[in-house]
C-alpha cells in the first residue's frame, strides 16, 4: 500500500523536527516541506517536481558506516529539482547525530527517536525509500549496496 507522507514541524523535540503521517493522498504542502537540517540550516526535504531517494541511516550502524561514502557522493551530485537523495539521521542521542550528520554534511536531516523512519516503516538500516513528486513512497529496500548503480538498478531509477 502506497503511503503519502505529511511532514509537520514539531518545536521544542531536542531542537529538531519530528514528522506524522496523516494521510494517504495529496501533495506535500510547500510549507510544511522544510525542516531543521542537521547543520541548523533549512533546506528543503524531498521537494521538487521530481523523485527523490532517502536514505535513512542510524550513527551506530555498521552497514550505514559501510554506505557512507556511496551516500556522501550521493549526496554532492543529486541534488536537483528532478532527482534528489537525501539522508535521514535516525536516534536518541543528539550528540552521535550531530557527529553523524556532520560527517555526511549537506542533505542530512535530524530524525531524533526515529519517530519518521518509523511512521512509515523502517525496521533496519540502512533503508532506502524513494518517493515520488507527490511525496508518496513508492518502493523501499533495506541494506547496504556495494555500489550506487545496484541501489539504483535494484530502485528502479534512472535519474
Amino acid at each position: 500500500m502506497k503511503k503519502t507522507l505529511w511532514l509537520i514541524p514539531l518545536s521544542g523535540v531536542i531542537g529538531a523536527v519530528l514528522f506524522a503521517t496523516i494521510g494517504t493522498s495529496g501533495k506535500v504542502p510547500a510549507e510544511l516541506a522544510s525542516l531543521q537540517a542537521a547543520r541548523g540550516t533549512t533546506e528543503k526535504f524531498c521537494m521538487g517536481k521530481g523523485k527523490c531517494l532517502v536514505a535513512f541511516v542510524a550513527p551506530w550502524c555498521g552497514y550505514c558506516r559501510r554506505s557512507q561514502p556511496m551516500i556522501q557522493a550521493m549526496l554532492g551530485k543529486f541534488q536537483s529539482n528532478d532527482f534528489r537523495v537525501n539522508v535521514v539521521v535516525t536516534g536518541d542521542e543528539t550528540s552521535s547525530m550531530d557527529s553523524y550528520a556532520s560527517e555526511l554534511g549537506k542533505g542530512a536531516f535530524y530524525d531524533p527517536n526515529t519517530a519518521f523512519a518509523t511512521s512509515i516503516g523502517v525496521r533496519g538500516f540502512p533503508t532506502w525509500v524513494l518517493f515520488d513528486d507527490k511525496g508518496t513512497a513508492v518502493k523501499s529496500a533495506s541494506g547496504a549496496f556495494p555500489s550506487q548503480e545496484q541501489l539504483f538498478a535494484h530502485m528502479g531509477i534512472k535519474p
